[in-house]
């Protein structure tokens, strides 16, 4: 690729691979990148392989888990969520797999699950906006575990367009954030307060 067309990567993320930085030329003058990894290895990758969506420096490789991170908090975290969800004889699967709760397909693969949450802030745990939702990108955030202790009840629900839906249902449909929305379900607010009260 020559310098006139040559499109620029930096900033771009490709799976776990973020690009920080043009890189020397290859042997057929072929453009290469560095690239910073989530695990934390810096390497350079050639700009065709990003475009065919290289994901990794290579540490999650199919069948194999040796990324390295089996002592970091979102690996930990991931483990324990799948665990939950599809083993029966672990501890917590009557709250989660046994009442139909299920990690999205792309969480399967750790990769994915990397690339969507990154690590999390210190003391800080994974956290469902929706308790009967399902573990997916749209319904995790990173909490931190005071917060989250607090709400790690059943999901609160509110009488709303003739039918009971739960808080995070109702905060999207009133355009709202769904703590301050459910912090208002809780301490009984009407649903016109909720609607009209200011931030």
């Amino acid at each position: 690729m020559t310098a006139h067309n040559l499109k620029d990567m930096i900033g771009q993320r490709i799976g776990m691979l973020a690009v920080i930085g043009r890189a020397p030329n290859g042997k057929r003058s072929e453009t290469f990148w560095y690239c910073r990894c989530d695990c934390g290895t810096e390497l350079m990758a050639a700009g065709s392989k990003l475009r065919r969506k290289q994901h990794s420096c290579g540490c999650v490789r199919i069948g194999r888990r040796t990324h390295g991170l089996t002592k970091t908090p979102a690996y930990n975290t991931w483990k324990a969520m799948l665990h939950r969800c599809t083993h029966p004889d672990d501890d917590s699967f009557d709250h989660y797999g046994g009442r139909g709760i299920k990690v999205c397909e792309r969480w399967k693969s750790l990769e994915n699950f990397l690339a969507d949450m990154g690590q999390p802030p210190a003391g800080h745990t994974i956290e469902r906006r929706d308790n009967d939702g399902d573990y997916t990108p749209e319904n995790c955030v990173w909490l931190p575990k005071e917060k989250q202790s607090q709400n790690r009840t059943v999901t609160i629900h509110v009488e709303m367009d003739g039918e009971r839906i739960c808080a995070a249902e109702a905060a999207r449909r009133l355009g709202a954030n769904y703590w301050k929305t459910r912090w208002r379900i809780q301490r009984g607010w009407s649903l016109e307060r909720i609607r009209t009260a200011p931030p």
